[in-house]
């Protein structure tokens, strides 16, 4: 019998940083759904506006539940926590929204794995200031 893939759920860190675009581009590399089913944890405006920056040919799929992830190459399954205003981003800053912003992203991606939703959680680049 095939082992199911694992689903890993990945915080993108601060909106604020590089952590959305790295995201963006990790996921245009058909490797990691060859090896997991990712899913990312974070606003989906955050990443629509980080696929634009990183220039990759990606699709969104904006989800309440992980039962509507598609797991698949070519889109993005985001779980939508909805708390940034993408035109209040000042990137490469330290904000007080970016802190909190990383932070309820990992709050969300610790409590998926607690109750064995995700099999492990992975995160973007925060900034202990912005999260202090």
């Amino acid at each position: 019998m095939k082992k199911a893939k694992p689903v890993i759920a990945i915080t993108v860190g601060d909106p604020c940083g590089i952590g959305p675009e790295i995201t963006a581009k990790a996921l245009n590399n058909t490797e990691i759904f060859n090896m997991c089913n990712p899913v990312v944890i974070s606003d989906v405006d955050v990443m629509r506006q980080a696929v634009d920056i990183a220039k990759v040919n990606l699709k969104i799929n904006s989800v309440d539940t992980l039962k509507d992830c598609k797991y698949q190459y070519g889109i993005i399954d985001v779980l939508n926590i909805k708390n940034v205003d993408v035109e209040q981003i000042e990137f490469g800053k330290v904000t007080k929204m970016g802190g909190e912003a990383s932070f309820q992203y990992i709050v969300k991606g610790i409590q998926l794995a607690l109750e064995g939703k995700v099999d492990a959680v992975t995160t973007g680049p925060i900034h202990k200031k912005a999260i202090n």
